[in-house]
């Protein structure tokens, strides 16, 4: 695994902005999973 400050262009970064919106979905709906798995065990309060 390469940690952030690992990479060569660092902090200077790019990115492709037709690839972020669907990036950043996939990666809200695993959150919201991980949020429903906690509330189900009591870890996180409401």
């Amino acid at each position: 695994m390469t940690f952030i400050h690992e990479i060569p262009d660092w902090p200077q970064f790019i990115w492709d902005e037709a690839k972020l919106p669907s990036q950043l979905a996939a990666v809200r709906h695993h959150q919201g999973k991980l949020l429903g798995r906690m509330e189900g065990l009591g870890s996180f309060g409401s």
